[in-house]
């Protein structure tokens, strides 16, 4: 059985600025040149969309139009944080669980954790698709996210 994946970073600002910019704001931020359906096509998605709610969506719309969902919302709370069930590319059948937290801490800041778990549902291709994930995780959340509140400040 494969560890979950655990990433923690922290951000200037509120929970509930952070979750707006994770969830609302995944289009500016999210690195689809890589990371996404379209990127596995060579293309680009038009955009991204996270639909805020249980029962919502994460998904993109395809360079031709379509949409490729990446997740179902199974729980949203805003400013707290979400569950998905995340099969980018793959059946919902084979989903696997990203749970995002956002908390308060010291100094005005925000701590994000994401938490990854569930690979049992992918069988044979559970460990190499944990490798890749592992390190995409570290890029997506510690590099592209945070450097949103990094340009912010800047400005």
């Amino acid at each position: 059985m494969l560890d979950p994946i655990c990433k923690t970073v922290r951000v200037p600002g509120s929970p509930d600025r952070a979750f707006e910019i994770f969830t609302r704001k995944i289009a500016d931020w999210w690195p689809v040149e890589e990371f996404s359906v379209s990127a596995g096509q060579s293309g680009v998605p038009i955009t991204v969309v996270f639909e805020v709610s249980t029962g919502g969506r994460v998904y993109e719309v395809m360079p031709d139009g379509t949409e490729s969902t990446w997740a179902e919302v199974l729980e949203c709370q805003t400013g707290e944080g979400f569950v998905l069930n995340w099969h980018p590319g793959r059946d919902a059948s084979e989903g696997t669980r990203v749970s995002v937290a956002f908390a308060a801490s010291d100094a005005g800041t925000t701590e994000v954790t994401l938490v990854h778990d569930g690979w049992q549902t992918l069988g044979d291709q559970a460990e190499k698709v944990h490798g890749n994930y592992d390190g995409g995780w570290a890029l997506v959340l510690g590099v592209h996210f945070v450097g949103v509140f990094e340009e912010q400040a800047a400005e």
